[in-house]
């Protein structure tokens, strides 16, 4: 394992084993990076990305908690909640009997205590429990957006979300598609959805495997021309090596968490010959 800082004091947290490589920053408990062995790297990092305190990073797994988007009370307040820009404790890192990395990351707040835990391996693992800490049930929304690294959006479709429903953020309207998912203009969907999606790459000639538990939501994104234009974190070209499929409880799926009571998300992410 190494840890280094940045020049503005950012502490990031490398493993490489003989699986795969990742790369996490303590700001977010964000994973920047997750390359197996003799393959293209799996999650995608905007060049335009801004690494300093605060700022949230464009790319990777972001941590959306205990909101998802604007915050609907208070719309100035951060954008995916504030665990996503606080820094986490780095519990643990170990490697495990069977050659993997499992490293073990908290963070805390007045309501919650969250749990975050990464097993890099042949497969991402990754884990976030909730634990809600004050005397009143609360309810939170929660994603892990990642966003995962493409040959060419032209040449890339999503199976698994065939016939389920819904929301265009876009539109504000709901729909459902039997068709597998081709992005060729601007996507912001939330699909109902709990099953496994797969990233179909014809150029790469591979699948990217999402599969999840205790998730209710699946949100898809990419911003296509404009929207690209407008992010300046976001290079104006960058949509076409990028897809987000992203794992959660958002809107309608929201959790409502009793005293002391807890909520566990798993996701695992693989790589497979398409």
């Amino acid at each position: 394992m190494k840890v280094w800082q940045n020049k503005e004091q950012m502490c990031f947290v490398e493993v490489e084993n003989q699986f795969a490589r990742a790369v996490f920053s303590l700001q977010g408990a964000h994973i920047m990076e997750y390359t197996p062995a003799g393959e293209a790297p799996v999650l995608w990092m905007s060049r335009e990305s801004c690494f300093t305190p605060g700022k949230a990073l464009r790319g990777g797994v972001p941590v959306c908690f205990p909101w998802f988007g604007a915050n609907e009370s208070d719309p100035s307040l951060p954008a995916h909640g504030y665990a996503r820009t606080s820094v986490w404790t780095l519990e643990s890192a170990e490697r495990r009997p069977d050659g993997t990395d499992e490293l073990i990351f908290t963070w805390q707040s007045s309501w919650w205590k969250a749990e975050y835990r990464a097993i890099v391996g042949k497969t991402l693992e990754l884990e976030l429990k909730i634990t809600n800490i004050s005397a009143e049930k609360h309810y939170f929304e929660e994603a892990l957006h990642s966003y995962f690294d493409i040959s060419d959006i032209s040449r890339v479709y999503v199976s698994g979300l065939e016939g389920r429903s819904y929301t265009d953020k876009l539109t504000g309207s709901n729909a459902s598609d039997n068709s597998v998912l081709r992005i060729d203009r601007e996507v912001d969907r939330i699909y109902r959805s709990g099953d496994t999606c797969v990233i179909c790459d014809e150029g790469r000639k591979r699948r990217i495997v999402v599969e999840k538990e205790n998730s209710a939501s699946t949100v898809v994104w990419n911003p296509w021309v404009a929207k690209s234009r407008r992010m300046s974190d976001f290079g104006d070209n960058e949509y076409h090596s990028m897809l987000c499929v992203e794992s959660g409880n958002v809107k309608e799926d929201k959790v409502c968490v009793e005293p002391d009571g807890e909520h566990l998300i798993r996701v695992k992410i693989s790589v497979a010959d398409l």
